[in-house]
């Protein structure tokens, strides 16, 4: 997930550990949700990008260099593909979901997904690996007209997704990934173990977490939103002039969308599977390492093409060379 000043990793312990200049574990209290919902962990982890890019690129690297990705036996990892559900809250045209639809139906045949190739799921020490394919599919889209208005918190974003699975909206699946994406418009705010408010364009710009259904059962879900409004915070500084898909806002979104989908298949229930010492995910070890970009025509960068789109993202952690890779290795 993404944040100013640190990148919180938040669990429901209630303590709050700090670990790089750009990390940390918060925890937080229980939030009383409608509909007998029951977060898992009250914020969940965030992505951090704030305008000293440069500065924390190079500690991020440092850090993520000496500490490893382990795997502990018998977790859970979505290794048959996900799909992904997406809520699109608030005012979103037509050709922005269709980037992030291109982007996410194009995304397991990418050379990007490469890397997440080479995560897998193993019973024991002597059982075989199963390793991540490729399967990354858009599912069932809803579009809401701001049911909870212009500013949302956690106990909005997990009762829409209910409210849809129990209209039959979307469907009720094991492995699928339930995503929220706020318009440009919209403000999303979280209230910490701390009891500091933590929120959206502020302290973060993406996260991703779990809850528990009125059926009982667990499932993995995030949140992203557009930030054209606060492009210092969550749109690399190449792109905030042009973009590759001529939408500065969901342009800048990309990175986060294919960062958190990436983390809830390795580890979909957090903190339990792939992950550091540190509390840091696949995805979160790479925040600021975008690698090499290219310039199209219009003068925006990329360094991938996804879905017939090009797209400027960071990259993943190879858990075998124990570095960032485009998926080029």
């Amino acid at each position: 997930m993404y944040s100013n000043n640190p990148l919180l990793y938040l669990s429901n312990s209630l303590n709050m550990l700090a670990t790089t200049v750009f990390s940390a574990l918060l925890a937080a209290t229980a939030m009383a949700s409608p509909h007998g919902l029951k977060p898992s962990h009250d914020i969940g982890k965030i992505v951090d990008t704030t305008t000293r890019w440069t500065e924390k690129k190079k500690s991020s690297l440092r850090r993520a260099a000496v500490v490893p990705i382990r795997f502990p036996y018998g977790s859970k990892v979505l290794t048959n593909g996900v799909t992904v559900h997406y809520i699109y809250y608030g005012d979103w045209s037509g050709d922005q979901k269709s980037i992030i639809q291109d982007l996410t139906n194009g995304l397991g045949r990418s050379k990007w997904w490469n890397t997440e190739r080479k995560y897998y799921s193993q019973r024991s020490s002597t059982s075989r690996k199963v390793y991540v394919n490729g399967q990354v599919r858009v599912g069932s889209t809803v579009q809401d007209n701001y049911t909870f208005g212009r500013s949302l918190t956690g106990d909005n974003i997990a009762s829409l997704i209910q409210k849809y699975i129990d209209s039959g909206d979307l469907p009720e699946q094991d492995d699928a990934l339930y995503m929220i994406l706020s318009a440009h418009d919209v403000s999303e705010s979280q209230i910490g173990g701390d009891g500091n408010t933590y929120a959206f364009c502020r302290d973060y710009c993406g996260y991703h977490k779990q809850f528990t259904l009125s059926s009982g059962r667990e499932v993995p879900f995030a949140f992203a939103g557009n930030g054209d409004h606060c492009q210092d915070f969550c749109v690399h500084p190449q792109n905030r002039q042009v973009s590759p898909n001529n939408d500065t806002g969901v342009d800048g979104m990309a990175s986060i969308v294919i960062h958190e989908i990436a983390e809830a298949v390795t580890d979909p229930i957090y903190p339990t599977a792939w992950i550091d010492i540190n509390g840091q995910e696949n995805a979160d070890k790479c925040n600021f390492s975008f690698g090499f970009w290219k310039t199209d025509f219009k003068g925006a960068s990329y360094n991938q093409q996804i879905g017939g789109r090009n797209f400027l993202v960071q990259q993943n952690w190879n858990p075998n060379t124990n570095t960032c890779s485009d998926g080029t290795r």
